[in-house]
Parts: C-alpha cells; structure tokens; sequence
C-alpha cells in the first residue's frame, strides 16, 4: 500500500507473466557462491548481490568467476594483513570471496601444475579495477615475505611507506631495492603518471597494463615485468569538463617547495592552460601535496637518481609551461608567438628560445634538394605545441616504466629459478563518455577483444571441451560479440584497417574516412549513422551502443611529429629529454624525412610510419597469445550506481552490466559445470598414493581404472565428477578436499621414510657407543681398584699410628701413676714407722703385706707392659692392695 494524507490507497501493478519468476529459499539468501542458488534467473542473481553488498561483502563467486562490486568507501579490515594471512595456504573453497582467494588459487595451482596464471580484471570505468589489481599485487608481495622468512629489508606494508632504513643517496648513485618494493613502489607511479579524473571515475587508468611477476619453486618473486598499453595521449592538452589532465600535473602544482618552484616557475593549477580545462582542480578526500611525496619516494625506490628526479620534475614544468604559449594569426594567416612568451617551458626543457620559436611557427619541406621554411597557420602551430606536450609526456612515460621494469628485472642469482609466472591484467573498462573520439574506440576495441576471451574460456571453450570428452552436458546460449569484432579489426573492410589507409593518402581527411566506413560498412548491423549528423558513427558495443566523433581521427592515428621539432628536442642541454629523443627509430626517422627527393621521402614515411590502432592491435594480439598459454582467473567489476555513492545500488546498471559481461551465462554454465579438470596421466601418477598397494598405469585404459579405484576408495560421489576420455572432471573443491589427503598420506610417508633412514643411519654409532661404554667401565674399575688399595694402605697406617701413639701415652701415664704410689706407699710406712719407734716396748710384728710385696717389687724387675689392659690391671691392684691393708690417707 501507499500511504498518503488522506489514508492508504492500494498500489497495484500489471506484470507479464513472463517477468515472474520463482525465488531461492530465505535460507539461500546472500549466499557466498551463486552456483549453489536453485532459481538462477537475473531478479534472483540481481537478489543475492544486493543481500551480500548491504552486508558489506563485495565479492561474489559465480563458480570460477569472481565478482566484485565497487562500495565507494573503505571497508575495515577488508585488505590488512591479517587478513592476508588468513588467505595464505588456506584451501581457498572452503573461505569467503575475496580478490586475495584468487590470488591464493592461481599461485597454487602454479606451483602445483606449473602452469603460467593469469588473472584478468575488467570490467566499466569506476568499477574499481585499480584497487583490485593493487590488492592482488599487495597479496602476492605479502605471501612471497613470508615465504622468505628471513629478508635483509623488511617490506613495508603500503606502498607509501618509506623503507625502514633508507639508504643514503648521492648524485648519480641508484638506490638498491628489492623485488618485492620495486613491485610496490610501482603503484604510485603509474597511479600518478597513468591515472587521472574523468567523469566516472576518480582515479581511472587512462592506460592498460600486463604485470608479470615470476615466482620460483618455493612461492617467492624473482623477478618482474610490466607491459602498457594505449597511454591516452590527448588528456594531456585535452580535458573535458569535469576531469582533470593526470594527477602527476596537480600534485606538481600543489606540493612543490618554494624553492623548486619558484626554480621551475610553477603556479597554481589554475594559471596553466592543461590543468585549468576541466575546471576540475581538486578531487574530493584527495590531498596532491601528500600525494606528491609518495610518488618522488616512489621514483628513489625504483633507482631514479637525484639528477634524473630532477630532470623529471623540469619536464613536466616544460610540458605545463608549453601550454601557456599563446599564438595570434598574422595579416596573411601566418602563426606568431607573443614576446617572451617561450621563456618559462625554453629554460625548463634546455631549448634555446629562438630555434623554439622558429620550430613552432615554421616548418620544413623538402624541395628537390634544398629545404624551405614554411610558415605556419594559427591552427597548425597550436596543433604543434600540443603534439611537443604529448610527445614528451608519452616518452616520458615509457621511460619510467622501462626504469620499473629494469628494478623489477630478476637478478643474476635468481635466473633460471623460476617456476612460472602469474600474470595480472589490468586495463582500461569500457567507456561511454559526452564526446568519444579515438581514443575511446581503441578502449572499447580492447574490451570486446577481453569479453571475446572471456566467452572463449568461460562460455564457448568449456562446453566444446565437455562435449569433446563425451561429459553429459546440455548446451547453454550466450551473446557473442565476434560481429563487432569483425567490424572493427577484419581486413580490409574493418574500421581500423580503413583507417591505416587513410592515413597513407595524402588527400584523405575525417570526412572521406567516414564516408568510406560507411560505404563498406553501411548495411553492417553493429554500425549506423546518425540521421541528424554527418560528423559521427555509432558502433552498437557488447556493452551498448556509442556514438564517435570523428574529428581529429587522422591525426591522433598518425601520432607524428615533424622531423624539425624532434630536431629541436634531440639538441635539448636538459639530458632526460635529450635521452628521450635519441632513440634510433627517431634518428632513422629523421633520415627518411631527409631522403633523396619527395618521392623517397614518401616511399620511406610509408615503409617506416606505424600508426597508433596498428601498433595498438599489435599488442593485443601479442597480449591474447600469452593469455592463451596461461590459466586465467576472471576478477568482473561491477559499478553498482553512476553517483558513485557508497551503500547504493542499482539494480538497473547492475543487470545491464551481467548481461553484457555475459555472467549470467557464466553462473548457468558454472552451476551445471566441472570447474576442475585433471588428465587421466597426470590424475592416476600423483593420487595413486591415496590407494594402497597400487602401481603405475601403462595403458589409457589402465590410467582410467586406477582413477575409477582411487576415487571408489575415497567414496567420492559420482556427483560430483566425470570421467571424460583423456581427463577427470571435478566440481568444484573436490580438487582441493584429494589435496589435503595427499598431503597428509604423504607426510606419514615421509615420517616413516625419515625414521627408517635415520635408524639405519644410526646403526654404526650404536657399535661405538657399546664400545665406549665398555672402555669407559674398564678404565672407571681399574681406577676404582687403585683408590680402594691406597685407601686401605692409608687406613692400616694411620692405625699402626694411633695404636703406637696410645700406647707410648699410657706407658707415660702407668710411670706416672707407679711414682705417686709409691712416694704415698713411703709416706704411710715412714708414718707408721715413726710411729712405731715412739713405742718403746712394742712388740716385733711382723711385715706387713705391703711391705712384704714393695720388697718384692725392688728385688724383682717390673716386666714391660705391652697394652693399656695390663697398665689399668697394675694400677688397680696397686690401689686394691693399699685398700686392703687399711692405710688411712689421711694426715699423721
């Protein structure tokens, strides 16, 4: 119902019958992978984003396909480190979407199969393909670190982040990094000299690029390359309202020190012609000043010297100062340039202001064998200060990549290690802009070429597989986008083989270009012309229909510069452009321009002169080719609302978006499919362990009945594979469930393997360690032995001693005692006979015993006494026999 003031009012709508559609139960809502969902229309598909993107999870898998919805805000915790850590070695099936689950995936199955990876990013302008590609890059940087364990140079964890100890930099000295930083310190390079604001997006690539980056066997870089494509030349002199030139240009005139620039005659923004069109300045939580210092440190990780950042920062000066010189047209159309006005980008580029001026206002033709100086108009002269701008800036461009790619380039030490190499693509999104020109046909050329490869390997190569290996498979319709690949590439009737043709006839213009692709391709139902215009073409793209302007067509193809002009630059006193321009196709270049005769001349522009789409179509050939030998993953951005609005989603532009990119076939074919697939060869050689007692196969036949075993004896359900005729096909996990049982059975074969060495390894030391021991026992007895004797010896002695030593004590004692007994004994018998003499008439007694046994004693020598028992016995007695004859000792 719909309330209103006056009450609720019943709100009803008539739908075809055709347009209801049945929905998956409440209990499958936002589920992880779109596969796993029963009602797979567009309403149910469009259902199950919006549940997952109001819970603030942007990715979503469709099967081996990986969706990812920009937010247009930062999510905590969405690309730190720990959540990094939890993708590493984890069996990625069995955790949430995320772009680091396929990085995770592709690194896995390289180091696994040893097949080169790929991992394809696309997707609209402002679909956030940049930031998944630097997340991608950050994940692979951060698993080979930890694959190192040890580093002489920790990373760091942005790519801003400055090295924890900076190395001190001198005046032509390179500073020496890492691999793994050169690989992050690329990112703010080409983010600063590549991207730039357009009217969909904030920070859009405005060309494409391949990084390769090589690992070696234990999962860590060893090397790296980065491939660009289509620089888009006329952003430099050209912005539309509402974008800005590239972001290097404004963090140039916001983040300079007084010094430089006031050296270099930099002003704000505003005052120069090339950043001021737009009428875009700055860009919302954008600060170019910050930004200034993370793209010089950028360009000191990468081994730019401090006279080449130097000579840098001049160029871009000259560039900015080129497109302040204003021209007038004289009073016979003749271009002039103001007074002076050539000084500031003269005296930043090295040129001498005179030979500028006459370069820019003239030029020279060959007349037979003399040369002239054609002036020329005010139109030309403007055309030839922008081409200088572009020229330079698109060199200068290619020198900073060629600088990355030698710092990425694998060293000595690590050649020949590699294993294989993970490929990451990230190019420019299909663009539908207020004015499309050249530029934007080349971009959405090279979208259709990546939906014709996506529909190839996703849509179109996996059902002729199924259907060559005899799996049970019923067909699924998708669109096919090869009619406006025809009408742009094929020969010789396609737009751009037309158009290297133009090119050639010295007659031609834009004009006679549209009319002839209109004659060729008038009745081609992917192109038509405009009723109410005669200047455009609309090419009806996968992705929708775009209207092309076609000025200037001729000329951004031609992308020349006239031989005096590249002269003048060649003679440069600023080394960087004098470097820039004395390349040998330039020199040849202006050798052929130099020819005998006009005819020569011709003959040689026309041998030597590349354009720009036959380059461009070159390189993408070149660029399918390798894509072709790798194993891709798909990464699809989806833009969710064209405000660029966090939390807000469109069903609208998203369904317009899976229809085009063809994911809704996708999913079809991903839920009914086999994503995994192993040769009966390679399947039966590496899980025939899982099986005990099994051998080797001989035969195909044999291979197929060691697979059909293994797989009954792990109770793997029939399900969930198909036996084709020369490969084993697997939905998806199933792969990575036969891994974690291989890992295990082999290591408990390891473990036993190690023990069983070990143990033989041992044998040898145990004889020894017996041997010792007996040794060690012997020797232990035989001191043991000799201590017990001298102990024993010292015993006796020491009571030899002390017996000898008591005795001679109590022999000392018993002379001692004996001599106060008798000097008593005499004293009591001179008592008694004193007292006895007093006595007159006393009568004789007779002796007493004691003196009866003192005269014994003096007659008869005592015996020498031999023990302490025989002196005590003495004693007694003595004193016993003086007890017994009552002897009172007390005084006469």
């Amino acid at each position: 119902e719909f309330r209103t003031s006056s009450g609720s009012l019943p709100v009803t709508k008539a739908v075809a019958s055709h347009d209801i559609f049945l929905a998956n139960p409440a209990r499958l809502d936002g589920v992880p992978d779109m596969g796993r969902l029963s009602e797979l229309s567009a309403p149910c598909l469009l259902h199950n984003l919006v549940v997952r993107y109001r819970a603030n999870a942007i990715y979503t898998y469709t099967g081996p396909l990986l969706i990812s919805i920009n937010p247009f805000q930062r999510l905590p915790g969405l690309y730190d480190e720990a959540t990094m850590a939890s993708y590493k070695g984890a069996n990625v099936h069995e955790m949430t979407p995320h772009v680091f689950a396929a990085a995770e995936a592709a690194k896995q199955s390289l180091l696994r199969d040893g097949v080169d990876q790929s991992l394809v990013i696309s997707g609209e302008s402002g679909a956030g393909k940049t930031e998944a590609a630097k997340a991608i890059m950050r994940y692979i940087v951060f698993s080979s670190s930890h694959e190192a364990q040890q580093t002489d140079h920790p990373l760091p964890t942005d790519a801003s982040t400055p090295p924890p100890v900076p190395q001190r930099r001198q005046s032509g000295v390179p500073a020496v990094r890492g691999v793994e930083e050169a690989i992050l310190r690329s990112n703010p390079l080409t983010e600063a000299f590549g991207n730039a604001k357009t009217a969909r997006n904030d920070n859009s690539s405005r060309f494409g690029k391949f990084v390769v980056i090589s690992l070696d066997r234990g999962g860590r870089i060893c090397g790296g390359t980065i491939d660009h494509y289509l620089l888009e030349k006329s952003r430099v002199t050209h912005q539309a309202r509402g974008e800005r030139n590239y972001h290097i240009f404004y963090q140039l005139c916001a983040g300079l020190d007084d010094t430089l620039r006031e050296s270099l005659h930099i002003r704000g923004a505003a005052d120069h012609r090339f950043t001021r069109q737009g009428e875009c300045l700055e860009v919302e939580d954008v600060d170019d000043a910050q930004d200034l210092s993370a793209t010089l440190e950028a360009l000191r990780g990468i081994g730019i010297t401090t006279d080449e950042e130097r000579g840098v920062l001049q160029l871009l000066a000259g560039i900015l100062h080129i497109g302040d010189i204003d021209f007038t047209a004289h009073a016979d159309g003749s271009a002039l340039m103001g007074e002076d006005i050539e000084v500031p980008s003269c005296s930043a580029l090295g040129l001498e202001g005179a030979v500028a001026r006459v370069a820019l206002c003239n030029r020279k033709i060959k007349a037979g064998f003399e040369s002239l100086q054609v002036p020329k108009s005010k139109a030309e002269a403007q055309a030839s200060r922008d081409a200088v701008a572009r020229t330079l800036y698109t060199r200068l461009f290619d020198w900073l990549m060629s600088k990355i790619n030698k710092c990425l380039a694998a060293t000595k030490e690590n050649k020949g290690t590699a294993k294989g190499f993970m490929g990451l693509l990230d190019i420019f999104g299909f663009e539908i802009m207020e004015e499309n020109g050249f530029e934007q046909l080349c971009i959405n050329y090279a979208n259709e070429k990546l939906q014709r490869y996506f529909n190839g390997e996703m849509l179109a190569r996996e059902q002729d597989e199924y259907a060559a290996e005899g799996v049970d498979w019923q067909q699924v319709e998708y669109h096919d986008n090869n009619g406006v690949l025809c009408l742009l590439e094929a020969k010789p009737d396609g737009i751009l083989p037309i158009l290297d043709d133009q090119c050639l006839v010295a007659s031609s213009s834009d004009e006679s270009f549209l009319a002839v692709i209109t004659q060729k391709q008038g009745e081609t139902r992917e192109f038509s012309i405009p009723k109410l215009s005669h200047s455009t073409f609309i090419i009806k793209h996968s992705a929708g229909a775009v209207q092309y302007e076609i000025e200037s067509f001729l000329d951004k193809n031609k992308d020349q510069l006239y031989p005096d002009l590249v002269e003048m630059l060649s003679t440069s006193a600023l080394p960087l452009v004098r470097t820039l321009f004395t390349d040998p196709k330039d020199v040849d270049r202006s050798r052929a321009a130099k020819g005998t005769g006009a005819r020569g001349a011709a003959h040689n522009k026309a041998a030597q002169h590349v354009s720009v789409s036959a380059k461009f179509r070159e390189q993408l050939s070149q660029l399918m080719k390798t894509l072709d030998k790798t194993r891709p993953s798909f990464v699809r951005c989806i833009k969710p609302n064209p405000e660029k609005s966090a939390s807000l989603f469109r069903a609208s532009v998203v369904d317009h978006q899976l229809r085009c990119s063809g994911v809704y076939s996708a999913v079809k074919i991903s839920q009914a499919g086999y994503p995994s697939r192993v040769t009966l060869r390679n399947f039966a050689a590496r899980y025939r362990f899982l099986l005990v007692g099994s051998k080797s196969a001989g035969s195909t036949e044999e291979e197929r009945a060691l697979c059909q075993r293994v797989l009954g004896s792990l109770d793997v359900s029939t399900a969930l594979f198909q036996l084709g005729r020369s490969k084993v096909f697997f939905k998806g996990g199933v792969i990575a469930r036969l891994e974690e049982l291989l890992a295990n059975v082999l290591v408990d074969s390891t473990v036993l393997l190690q023990g069983c060495v070990r143990r033989r390894r041992t044998r040898p030391i145990s004889h020894i360690r017996c041997s010792a021991k007996m040794l060690q026992a012997h020797m232990r007895g035989a001191l043991a032995r000799t201590d017990h004797v001298k102990a024993v010896i010292a015993e006796r002695a020491a009571v030899r001693m002390q017996r000898c030593v008591r005795g001679a004590l109590k022999a000392r004692q018993l002379a001692m005692n004996r001599t106060a007994a008798a000097n008593l004994q005499a004293a009591i018998r001179g008592q008694h006979e004193r007292a006895r003499a007093c006595e007159p008439d006393a009568p004789a007694q007779p002796p007493s015993p004691v003196a009866a046994a003192e005269a014994e004693h003096s007659a008869t020598p005592a015996p020498m006494m031999t023990s302490n028992n025989t002196n005590d016995a003495m004693s007694s007695g003595v004193f016993s026999d003086c007890c017994e004859t009552g002897v009172q000792t007390d005084g006469a």
